[in-house]
């Protein structure tokens, strides 16, 4: 398995436009081949049909709607989450691996004296495991993203 960075439009992502001093907020909500219809979210949930290109340029995928946002009383509401979860994408952002390289945990074992196991794998499928303090993993790691939000695993062998 390997993991790659999501590309295309999918109804129920969140996007948040990059191009402003404040955060506009989008919601995909119907897909056609050259537009998409988004609801804008700071405008009382205000349609708009746009070109996807357009649309992409000057937005960002930052979640999706039930895994990582919710609607509450036409407001976007992040679904509040533990730092180190299952399905998490994390970058390292130290020199003490290879700065930038990418993991998805696959899965956590807290241990005693607030020292936790990740499991995970990297952008080219390999297991690899992390042993540390949260505190310690807080230093090296940060979040960038979540599993079928953001990234997703294919099966490498039907590429070739």
């Amino acid at each position: 398995m390997k993991l790659v960075e999501i590309k295309d439009i999918q109804i129920n992502q969140v996007y948040r436009n990059k191009n402003t001093s404040f955060y506009n907020y989008s919601i995909i909500t119907k897909i056609n081949k050259q537009t998409i219809k988004v609801i804008n979210i700071q405008e009382e949930k205000r349609e708009y049909l746009i070109s996807k290109l357009h649309f992409l340029f000057f937005n960002k995928l930052i979640g999706f709607i039930n895994i990582t946002h919710k609607l509450k009383n036409n407001n976007l509401i992040e679904i509040p989450r533990e730092e180190f979860e299952v399905d998490r994408i994390i970058r390292v952002k130290k020199e003490c691996i290879k700065k930038g390289q990418i993991f998805y945990i696959k899965k956590i074992s807290k241990e005693y004296n607030d020292k936790i196991m990740l499991e995970t794998l990297d952008i080219n499928g390999k297991n690899v495991d992390f042993y540390n303090s949260i505190k310690n993993m807080r230093k090296v790691f940060e979040e960038i993203g979540d599993l079928d939000v953001n990234y997703k695993l294919i099966n490498d062998k039907l590429e070739e």
